[in-house]
């Protein structure tokens, strides 16, 4: 990992505001580079420097294809998809990070590890998105604000 953030979740966790175990991992938002892939993942090789999504997610379900990939019926098929640092799954503030289904779940970046867009690109994980989908969700255009 070259980047990641803390946001509300992992503050709560800190806070014991939410449940942990013991030795949790928090952090969100990852970015960094690919040390090794699996067998499956065709398209991030070692070395490329890529930021990771959220939603930890399949990619070719049926909910995954309609865009839900929060809703994600391989990796949480009783609710809600999984993120880095729940649902069993380490948080971002560590060397290393297994990222399931890295052909989802990673966008390739250009550029070196911490030049002058590190920061800029790790907004790409969450914060951007988030924020770009309710306003296309809400159809805002710049006359209504």
């Amino acid at each position: 990992m070259t980047s990641s953030t803390i946001r509300g979740t992992d503050l709560n966790r800190y806070d014991g505001e939410t449940p942990q175990s013991a030795g949790s991992i928090l952090g969100h938002e990852p970015m960094g580079i690919v040390d090794v892939v699996g067998y499956a993942v065709k398209l991030i090789k070692p070395g490329d420097r890529v930021v990771v999504t959220p939603n930890i997610a399949c990619g070719v379900c049926l909910n995954c294809i309609q865009g839900d990939t929060n809703k994600c019926l391989t990796v949480n098929p009783h609710g809600s998809g999984a993120t880095y640092g729940s649902a069993g799954y380490g948080g971002a503030q560590a060397e290393f990070l297994k990222v399931p289904y890295g052909d989802m779940a990673c966008l390739k970046l250009p550029g070196k590890p911490r030049d002058e867009l590190e920061d800029d690109f790790v907004l790409l994980a969450d914060i951007l998105p988030t924020a770009y989908l309710q306003q296309n969700l809400l159809r805002l255009n710049p006359e209504d604000l």
